[in-house]
């Protein structure tokens, strides 16, 4: 679906409902109110590389606690693995920022295990259950075999805090033997409570299924040494350069007017210059960098109706 194509879905419908522009200049209400549908044409002023990069990217510490480990891991040691019977906690692609240099995460396949059994659990939190809670059932996540605990790590919520209450299931399956008789919930859970942070989790068997389990391995890929480096990168490969003398004299002048006032808006159906320049910028479809006379932008055209 293209950028008209999206527009007229947002605000053809509502056009055709009321009629037309009531509101707008030449309209039944007169030039000062405002008209239904319409469109909202905002500039975010002039973009700044550095501020561009550090959008597009995402410190470290910004990952759940186990995409950290795995981050982390694959910086000091050139690759990470995970295994699991579901999708790794880092998604493949994302920009990360380790001190000043910023990385690409790369996830690839490993290796498929099929036919392992799984062996599925009821997790809960509440006051009673924190209550009920005794030492020799109870053991802190910390103190888990690692496999245990990076299986854990991807179903848990941040630890910061303490939940009141809280009702998820989770499948417990290696396909490795030493990590299956290293676990303490395979085949028979060891304990029935783990306290994570300030959270005391309870575990219940809920019965077993065959699963499969993916293996994952994680490495990280430079891609520059500074967020304003970054930002140019993303400047020069997802923003547009429009040079004004491409424009019509209409076009130029609506254009003016986005950057003088910040936010204009117009009614529907919109004059050809208007479209011209939304066709330029490639606008309609989320936020968009541009190069115009000479400067860097951010601009966004959406309806508000």
């Amino acid at each position: 679906m293209n950028r008209r194509t999206i527009i007229n879905v947002l605000i053809g419908t509502l056009f055709a409902s009321l009629g037309g522009c009531l509101f707008g200049r030449g309209g039944l209400l007169g030039p000062d109110r405002k008209c239904s549908p319409r469109v909202v044409f905002q500039v975010r002023g002039v973009a700044n590389s550095a501020a561009v990069g550090r959008r597009k990217s995402r410190p470290i510490e910004n990952l759940d606690r186990l995409g950290r480990r795995l981050v982390r891991s694959a910086t000091e040691d050139g690759t990470a693995t995970y295994s699991s019977v579901g999708k790794p906690p880092v998604r493949d692609g994302t920009i990360v920022r380790t001190n000043d240099s910023l990385h690409r995460v790369v996830v690839e396949w490993a290796d498929d295990t099929s036919g392992v059994t799984g062996y599925k659990y009821d997790v809960k939190t509440n006051p009673s259950i924190r209550e009920a809670a005794t030492p020799g059932e109870t053991i802190d996540l910390s103190e888990l075999p690692p496999n245990d605990r990076t299986t854990l790590l991807a179903s848990l919520p941040n630890p910061d805090q303490k939940l009141e209450r809280l009702d998820f299931d989770v499948v417990i399956a290696y396909a490795d033997r030493d990590a299956r008789e290293a676990s303490v919930f395979v085949p028979e859970p060891e304990y029935e409570y783990i306290r994570y942070g300030e959270t005391v989790l309870r575990f219940r068997s809920a019965g077993t299924k065959t699963v499969t389990v993916t293996t994952y391995r994680i490495r990280l890929e430079t891609v520059a040494d500074s967020v304003t480096e970054y930002g140019d990168q993303v400047l020069a490969s997802e923003g547009r350069r429009v040079d004004p003398s491409e424009l019509s004299p209409d076009a130029r002048e609506f254009v003016r007017a986005m950057l003088e006032e910040g936010s204009v808006e117009r009614c529907y159906p919109l004059p050809d210059h208007v479209e011209e320049v939304m066709d330029a910028f490639d606008l309609g479809t989320g936020p968009q960098h541009v190069e115009y006379d000479g400067n860097w932008y951010e601009f966004e055209a959406f309806s508000p109706d």
